[in-house]
């Protein structure tokens, strides 16, 4: 809606100076250098007065014509309104002196009310009329949102919608105007946060918005939603009943299970099983780990699963000493969603066999598969289990002749540096131990024991025919955190549930078992 209220004032001085029917003011200027603005509706006549300093030297600068010097004052008429300069010896300044003929106009920014289509806008009003002359002289504003005052300046930014009216002034009149100001569309599209979802779900994407008249999705769906179930960027553009658009794009990520690899697979010496290592770094989604043996040719089998904390696994089921194993492993994500097997990896398996004739201690083994060995070396263990490296030889060599073999070595093994795998660094991948046939000193799981119950809660008692034996119970990462010596009956009730390593050790036999405290 648009209200204008007019008021027309005229001012009209008349003297007796044998002119007749004719309107003119007289203005005195002031003795300041500042500029002095007038504007005068339908006068005739404007007479000006210098200011009541100046004596000497009088010039008065017109817009048009020539100068005209030492004048008390001079007559403005229409023709001549405009920027006059005035200067003396004693003071100079501009004076804008304009005529005009009619009240303020309307402003374009309140010729029709307006609808912002816009969640949020910001709308600039422009009350305009600020000619003739220098900007901001020749009308004053007041502007008014719902009846209350909010400024006064030419041009306002408005935020809020409302009822808006501005009161113009000039040297004619005053003239108000009203503007209705609406938010169409304060319902804009929002498609929300970006989502995630797992593999093989999917997600509804929805606007929100009400009073639309079409939609228009990147998928080319026209429908008020859509269904999603594939990663990437979606987009809605919307028009509503008011002929107002919006437009709102949310990113997708559909989570898959990634492909890890395994470290390295090693011969755990306190178990004398095989160890399957990965990396701690398991992506932010993964849940567990899947552990997968060859038993047969291209023929997996899911041998174990652990919790995505755990970073390796012991295969109870090998014998690293007789023969070589490959595995590989799967990531399952939060989602239960399984990954592709990882590339394979298979172990060593050291053999050995002396010649007496020439005193030489030959060692035979299998190439490790899945890393690239540079070398290997061999190791020998003594008794007090000091570890000494005794030869390399190039990684493509599986054989070494150990000439005058050192007789305190009761144990070999070969192995090779392994690359860094995230926290894995610096390890010596394994091959099985083998026993020396020099020394009579025997290391052979042929101890006679069992325990029980198995799985234990607070006790686990050890049927053995030996008087003379040292116990220790082991975590499966080799951590020792029980010891006693000649005791049958062992008090478990402190350990975690899982599983744990017994080892008995007695005339320099040591054999390992499995139990589970529940």
């Amino acid at each position: 809606m648009k209200t204008k209220i007019f008021a027309f004032f005229l001012l009209i001085f008349s003297i007796s100076c044998g002119i007749t029917s004719a309107s003119h003011v007289h203005v005195y200027l002031n003795n300041t250098f500042s500029a002095e603005y007038y504007y005068f509706c339908g006068i005739d006549t404007i007479i000006v007065h210098k200011p009541s300093i100046a004596v000497s030297t009088i010039n008065w600068d017109a817009p048009i014509g020539p100068d005209i010097f030492g004048a008390d004052s001079v007559i403005i008429t229409l023709a001549n309104t405009g920027v006059w300069n005035f200067s003396s010896d004693d003071v100079f300044k501009n004076v804008y002196i304009y005529i005009i003929s009619s009240g303020p106009y309307e402003p374009d920014c309140m010729v029709n009310d307006t609808s912002i289509c816009t969640s949020t806008f910001s709308l600039t009003l422009n009350a305009q009329n600020d000619a003739p002359g220098p900007s901001g002289h020749a009308a004053t504003y007041e502007w008014r949102r719902n009846g209350i005052i909010i400024g006064t300046n030419r041009i306002i930014i408005i935020t809020t919608p409302g009822t808006y009216s501005v009161t113009v002034t000039n040297a004619c009149g005053v003239v108000t105007y009203t503007k209705n100001i609406t938010q169409a569309n304060p319902n804009a599209p929002h498609l929300g946060s970006d989502q995630t979802f797992c593999l093989g779900s999917n997600s509804v994407l929805d606007p929100g918005s009400t009073n639309v008249a079409s939609y228009q999705w990147s998928t080319g769906a026209t429908t008020p939603t859509i269904t999603v179930n594939t990663p990437g960027d979606y987009w809605v553009s919307l028009t509503d009943n008011n002929g107002c658009s919006g437009r709102d794009t949310i990113h997708v990520t559909v989570l898959v299970s990634t492909d890890e690899p395994i470290c390295y697979v090693e011969f755990d010496t306190l178990t004398w099983k095989n160890n399957t290592n990965w990396t701690t770094n398991l992506p932010g989604n993964a849940d567990s780990v899947h552990i997968y043996k060859e038993v047969s040719l291209n023929v997996w089998n899911r041998i174990g699963s652990v919790p995505k904390t755990v970073s390796h696994f012991l295969d109870m089921t090998s014998a690293p000493q007789t023969q070589s194993y490959s595995y590989k492993i799967a990531i399952v994500d939060t989602c239960g969603n399984e990954s592709n097997l990882s590339p394979y990896h298979t172990t060593i398996t050291l053999l050995s066999a002396y010649d007496q004739g020439t005193n030489t201690y030959g060692f035979n083994w299998s190439a490790y598969y899945g890393l690239i060995v540079n070398d290997y070396f061999l190791y020998g263990i003594n008794a007090s289990n000091q570890v000494t490296q005794i030869a390399s030889v190039p990684g493509n060599v599986y054989m070494y002749n150990y000439i005058n073999p050192n007789l305190s070595y009761i144990k070999y093994f070969v192995g090779f540096q392994a690359p860094s795998c995230n926290a894995k660094t610096n390890v010596i991948v394994k091959s099985n131990w083998v026993q020396s046939i020099l020394t009579s000193v025997q290391e052979v799981s042929i101890i006679p024991f069992s325990v029980f119950p198995n799985p234990a809660t607070d006790e686990l008692n050890v049927n053995i025919e030996m008087v003379d034996f040292q116990i220790e119970i082991s975590n499966i990462f080799g951590q020792v955190l029980l010891t006693e010596h000649n005791t049958k009956v062992l008090n478990v009730s402190n350990l975690s549930q899982g599983a744990y390593i017994i080892s008995i050790t007695a005339n320099n036999i040591k054999t390992n078992k499995m139990f589970i405290k529940r």
